[in-house]
């Protein structure tokens, strides 16, 4: 699911995206009620594929941001405008349907502006997970980089977060090779200490293969390159309770296949951390490190991960200027309980706002078939329909039957057939 919203301010206003490509269901749901309607996002999904090759243009980004936006019916687009004009907004994905999760709805452009470049709204996808323990002290980082970019790549993030005594930087090249075995072993030992991570910074290159399967490139006891796949790196972070895993590491010049990391980076959070941040296409180690140090400073000053990450974007903006699109690189996956502490004052006194708002009032005359759930309803189509093949070739056989029986009844002669008719029956 991908959530649009403030880290200052939170209503209950979703947009829930089921269904397929060529049949979407979209709804926004508010405490005002609920609004539906059907979509075909079919000519998106083909624009998206499209930009596949390479890092897509500015213009690029606009054109699929905004097919994007008009594909959505125009009640929610009206219900939509009246939610960014309240302040937060919620997009619900069915991450089972790959495609609809693969659609970069980061890139959303109303005809005046991409969405995820206003102040009220923070773009994420949304999993399910349990809640993450709340953050207390420093934000405390492990930073992996391979030897080959250690050097100026960890001077370089140094320098980004100088003079910021809330966030603690450590870097797993200083006590040994970058192996899967240290990440492991570093992270078990600060949870054991009580300090333990609140990130986990990959800036290893990042790659994928023929089969989708996404995978890091570490060291090995000897410095060479060792290839650890998504997976592995789930089991060995699964119960350190990280709030956030960032991937900003090299990335071969072509996009990475979305069929293949969207998955891996979704299943990650749901596993072994509240929130998984990676990129959508290449971006440059510099303007990943930059991003990602603006995350971090965001977060030790109380912000939201999703509102913390659209800081970061800013940023990427603010250095590079509008026509530049590195902001639309990063993908944030968070899971739907996932929190950061020391909110803002003024955060708290939002909540309690809203929590004080009168609840809207119940619909009158609501049938009961309006109550059951849509999924119900179409597994009772389904099992009717399974029932309706199943008894189709019985009633067939029966029908034929009946009708064999009767021509062989007239074919007897016909005083069998008196003597027959004319038989006591018992």
């Amino acid at each position: 699911m991908i959530r649009f919203g403030t880290h200052m301010e939170h209503r209950e206003i979703d947009l829930v995206v089921t269904g397929t490509l060529e049949a979407c269901t979209i709804a926004v749901v508010s405490r005002q009620g609920v609004t539906t309607g059907q979509s075909n996002l079919s000519v998106v999904g083909y624009l998206h594929q499209t930009e596949q090759a390479a890092a897509p243009t500015r213009n690029a980004v606009e054109a699929v941001g905004r097919a994007l936006y008009l594909a959505l019916p125009e009640a929610v687009q009206r219900a939509h405008a009246r939610a960014v004009a309240a302040g937060d907004l919620d997009v619900r994905l069915d991450v089972q349907g790959l495609p609809l999760a693969a659609l970069p709805w980061e890139w959303m452009h109303d005809g005046r502006a991409f969405l995820a470049l206003t102040p009220t709204i923070n773009p994420a996808r949304r999993v399910d997970g349990a809640p993450v323990e709340p953050r207390t002290g420093a934000l405390r980082v492990l930073v992996a980089i391979p030897t080959s970019d250690a050097a100026t790549l960890k001077d370089h993030f140094k320098t980004l977060v100088a003079g910021q005594p809330n966030v603690h930087l450590d870097f797993l090249g200083d006590h040994g090779k970058v192996t899967l075995a240290a990440i492991q072993r570093e992270l078990r030992r600060s949870r054991s200490n009580g300090a333990a991570y609140h990130v986990l910074h990959l800036a290893c290159p990042l790659r994928d293969d023929d089969t989708l399967t996404p995978y890091l490139l570490l060291e090995n006891e000897q410095g060479q390159p060792q290839r650890a796949g998504i997976d592995q790196l789930k089991w060995c972070a699964a119960d350190q309770a990280l709030q956030l895993v960032v991937f900003a590491g090299d990335v071969p010049p072509a996009p990475l296949t979305t069929a293949g990391t969207l998955p891996a980076a979704a299943e990650l959070a749901q596993v072994c951390a509240g929130a998984v941040l990676l990129p959508r296409f290449p971006l440059a180690l510099a303007r990943a490190t930059l991003f990602a140090a603006e995350v971090y400073l965001a977060l030790a000053d109380g912000y939201a991960v999703d509102g913390a990450v659209a800081e970061g974007r800013r940023a990427l903006v603010r250095e590079s200027g509008e026509k530049n699109i590195d902001w639309a690189a990063p993908v944030l996956f968070m899971r739907a309980g996932a929190q950061t502490p020391a909110a803002p004052a003024s955060e708290a006194g939002a909540q309690a706002v809203a929590a004080e708002a009168p609840s809207s009032p119940p619909a009158q005359d609501k049938s009961w078939w309006r109550s059951v759930p849509l999924e119900l309803w179409i597994a009772l189509l389904g099992a009717a329909t399974t029932l309706l093949v199943a008894l189709i070739p019985v009633t067939v056989d029966m029908i034929r039957s009946e009708r064999e029986a009767a021509r062989a009844g007239r074919s007897l002669p016909r005083a069998l057939r008196r003597r027959s008719h004319l038989r006591p029956r018992w």
